[in-house]
């Protein structure tokens, strides 16, 4: 027999099933070592977009408008003893500070689904890539661009928006590659943790380094955010590549194992893929993630903008204390994303239960737990320790959802999930524009504790309908017309590579 051959034993499910001559597998397979570069790069976009909303209140010189003096409804007025930061140096009044903030959206709602075609055309190792190290040179220029003008700020925070709209469409297509069926949810759990990272990070970090004296304060904030990115490029440049089919170190095994289990069809002749745009939009399971997703990001976008609001308005905490709440969830968000991203893949893999009814039943269960909590917190009252632990389990139980409807699309379309990912990134970034003025107009300036209680009641309103919609509507089975793009999505090497003793186009093995 010819050493030089694979020899793959009839079962795709395990890759250690798969007998090879040639190339001993990898210390570490290289599927692996693109999960942690997806967690870093999720940790450093994500950081490089929040981390204004922290550094903007060193940056703005609010002594002259009464700012440390709070009103709250259940404590009234009290001095915000709390507060020792010195004056900014910018005298933006608060609706220039909202144009500041609201800006990134507007770039980000224009890029999403173009960044989905850039993936499958050309490239997501470098869609992706380059997304994050623009974001980087974006935030190194930052400072220069606040003391040119609030409307140069304005721009660049713009076009900070249009570069990262490119990231997760391609971020998706990265893992609809690389990752097999029986790991999709814990590799998805641990990629995306790295948002929450990123954002519980760069919501205390820049704080410190706002009021340090570390390269003038407040600046610090975009030069350090700025160089980890670049860091993180040189990582991505030299480790990370399209697919199994043209990664240079990949074991024989663990190709033949990725390959097998997505059910690719390899040939020296490829075929240029063709995205199903048509197809991708009259399908329900499509529109069942999309419609999900949106409701849930919306919620989501709204408490991260509002819930210091709520807690200084309502229950009378300071700045600081707020910011923290803000931050917290995000710890127990990444936690528990992971142990049931694992413990889902676990049941799968085991046929104990269907890949839907898994989906299905994580987002119910989020669902339900976040109505019952953010409920409760809307009619705690003024017992503020209460409202604080109610809210924070309620937002920690978005971490079910990672495993629920978010990967939900690698399982019906992990071939065009680029695209996908850009029309909901697109539906949900109109969502969380939407939502900061629809606060401010239920609650006004300050709003009373019955005002909140409808929002928290249109919030549970909202979740509900996403819920009942992915329940309806959302499959666990690859989709016909995706199937269809087997095979072409790698533009070379695939089996042909694996036995380069062969000219012929035997396709792989398949289930």
């Amino acid at each position: 027999m010819d050493e030089s051959k694979v020899l793959p034993i009839m079962d795709p499910q395990s890759e250690e099933k798969y007998v090879v001559r040639t190339k001993s597998s990898s210390l570490i397979p290289i599927r692996y070592v693109l999960v942690v570069l997806l967690f870093l790069g999720n940790m450093n976009i994500y950081g490089m977009r929040v981390n204004l909303s922290i550094a903007l209140v060193a940056m703005v010189n609010d002594s002259e408008t009464g700012s440390h003096q709070q009103v709250s409804y259940c404590k009234g007025v009290q001095n915000d003893t709390h507060r020792t930061d010195t004056a900014g140096e910018f005298n933006w009044n608060a609706n220039t500070q909202g144009l500041i903030l609201g800006a990134f959206y507007y770039g980000y709602l224009f890029s999403n689904v173009p960044g989905g075609y850039f993936s499958v055309y050309l490239s997501a190792k470098w869609t992706l890539g380059l997304s994050v190290l623009f974001s980087a040179v974006i935030n190194l220029l930052t400072p220069l661009a606040a003391y040119h003008g609030y409307v140069t700020l304005i721009a660049s925070r713009v076009v900070l928006g249009l570069v990262q709209g490119l990231y997760f469409p391609s971020f998706y297509h990265l893992q609809g590659l690389w990752m097999p069926p029986d790991e999709r949810s814990r590799s998805f759990s641990v990629t995306s943790s790295g948002t929450a990272v990123g954002s519980l990070l760069y919501l205390f970090v820049p704080g410190y380094l706002a009021s340090s004296n570390i390269m003038g304060g407040w600046p610090s904030v975009f030069y350090i955010s700025g160089f980890t990115g670049i860091l993180f490029c040189i990582l991505w440049f030299l480790l990370a590549y399209d697919s199994p089919s043209v990664h240079p170190w990949i074991s024989n095994s663990e190709k033949l194992y990725i390959m097998n289990s997505l059910k690719w069809e390899g040939s020296k002749k490829q075929k240029v893929p063709r995205v199903p745009l048509c197809s991708i939009l009259k399908s329900p399971p499509v529109w069942a993630i999309v419609i999900c997703q949106t409701c849930m990001e919306f919620v989501m976008f709204l408490f991260l903008a509002e819930t210091p609001k709520y807690f200084s308005s309502i229950q009378g905490f300071n700045l600081s204390q707020s910011g923290s709440i803000a931050g917290l969830p995000y710890l127990a968000q990444c936690i528990l994303g992971i142990l049931i991203g694992f413990a889902a893949d676990g049941v799968i893999s085991r046929n104990l239960l269907g890949v839907v009814t898994v989906r299905k039943g994580l987002t119910a269960i989020g669902v339900t737990a976040q109505c019952v909590l953010f409920l409760m917190t809307a009619y705690s009252g003024c017992n503020s320790t209460m409202a604080v632990v109610c809210f924070l389990v309620a937002m920690s139980f978005g971490g079910v959802y990672v495993t629920g409807y978010y990967v939900n699309k690698l399982d019906v379309a992990p071939n065009s999930v680029s695209v996908i990912a850009g029309i909901t990134n697109f539906m949900t970034t109109i969502g969380g524009m939407i939502g900061p003025p629809l606060v401010a107009l239920i609650t006004k300036e300050h709003g009373t504790i019955q005002e909140w209680q409808v929002l928290f009641w249109m919030i549970c309103g909202v979740l509900l309908l996403g819920g009942l919609v992915f329940t309806l509507f959302a499959s666990g089975e690859q989709q016909a017309w995706d199937r269809e793009l087997s095979g072409t999505v790698p533009q070379e090497g695939m089996a042909t590579d694996i036995n380069d003793d062969h000219d012929s186009e035997t396709p792989l093995l398949r289930e």
